[in-house]
């Protein structure tokens, strides 16, 4: 359980965990899969929807006792762990350094980032970017999508996440709302 959060919350971190949403984001919002390669395995993970209102990412196969959804309200600054099975949500407010992720700052808490040059990812045009000197650990390298303002790929310490699949076009709305008969808790 603990090992299944730890990646949760790794992705959630490398992703962007919403880099569209409503307060700054200028880009066209998207569907994709998410892939993780880690220790020479690779596995679908999960689909991601960013739009004006936020994200969510749904497990393709969640563990037992563990949340079916992630969605984050980026403009209000919070994010839900979602039990639909127990019709729980669980309410976190967001940190400044995860805000500054998902609204597109690819290498926040990293001291520097150097441009690396541009490569082809999942069919889309990437800016190659290293993320330096980073307090909690491993440097980053982030393959960033200047037209759909998110990341396409990131790897570090081992473990490499891309969107692949993708779908661009806002996502319905109601996807970023919590479902009906949720009970909250902080």
């Amino acid at each position: 359980m603990l090992q299944f959060k730890r990646l949760i919350a790794t992705l959630a971190f490398c992703l962007g965990l919403g880099t569209a949403h409503a307060a700054d984001y200028e880009g066209p919002g998207l569907t994709a899969d998410v892939f993780v390669v880690f220790q020479g395995t690779e596995q679908p993970m999960m689909r991601v929807y960013l739009g004006t209102k936020g994200s969510r990412l749904e497990p393709f196969n969640p563990a037992e006792d563990e949340p079916d959804l992630f969605i984050a309200q980026l403009p209000e600054g919070v994010q839900f762990e979602v039990f639909l099975d127990r019709r729980r949500a669980y309410r976190e407010r967001m940190g400044e350094e995860q805000l500054a992720t998902a609204r597109g700052e690819y290498c926040a808490g990293f001291a520097t980032k150097t441009r690396m040059g541009t490569k082809t990812v999942s069919g889309r045009k990437t800016e190659v970017w290293s993320c330096q000197d980073a307090a909690d650990g491993p440097d980053q390298m982030v393959w960033w999508d200047p037209v759909l303002k998110a990341a396409i790929r990131k790897s570090r310490g081992g473990l490499v996440m891309e969107l692949r699949n993708i779908k661009i076009g806002q996502p319905d709305p109601r996807l970023f709302d919590l479902p009906a008969g949720m009970r909250v808790i902080n």
